[in-house]
């Protein structure tokens, strides 16, 4: 496994990790020790998939899996590799296809979602894909109140 945060549900069952991978043989991990299924891979064969690959297999596997299991809180950790420009990744997902996905996810636990930068390996492609998932997040309150 890969993901940072798909190692912690390894063997928890309470976790759901969904992921995507270039590596095929990455589809095959799940889990282990009565976990399994709660491990998640969506593999890519080949690189320069974009925005229209990623929406539908997000609305055709991440959705429905997600929404079947139900969950209380949805991390997302954001790992923009797959953003135009980047060189590792070699996909094609613009900003407004991260937009998208953040928005469909934003649906799931009643709203609470929580964004983790993860990674990227151009800094124009993460600051551009970054910003379009904070603005999907909503206005950003700088307003703090201290009760002492």
């Amino acid at each position: 496994m890969r993901g940072g945060l798909s190692v912690l549900n390894w063997m928890d069952m309470s976790i759901k990790a969904i992921s995507w991978q270039t590596a095929a043989t990455e589809f095959e991990e799940i889990g282990v020790m009565g976990a399994e299924g709660y491990c998640v891979n969506v593999p890519w064969s080949c690189g320069g998939v974009g925005d229209n690959d990623y929406v539908f297999a997000f609305q055709q596997v991440v959705l429905p899996i997600a929404s079947e299991f139900n969950p209380d809180f949805t991390i997302i950790s954001a790992g923009f590799d797959a953003a135009r420009g980047d060189p590792l990744g070699c996909c094609d997902v613009t900003p407004a296809g991260y937009a998208q996905m953040t928005h469909m996810c934003s649906a799931l636990s009643g709203g609470k979602l929580l964004v983790i930068l993860e990674g990227g390996y151009n800094l124009r492609s993460i600051s551009s894909s970054a910003t379009a998932v904070i603005k999907v997040l909503g206005p950003i309150n700088a307003y703090h109140e201290c009760n002492e």
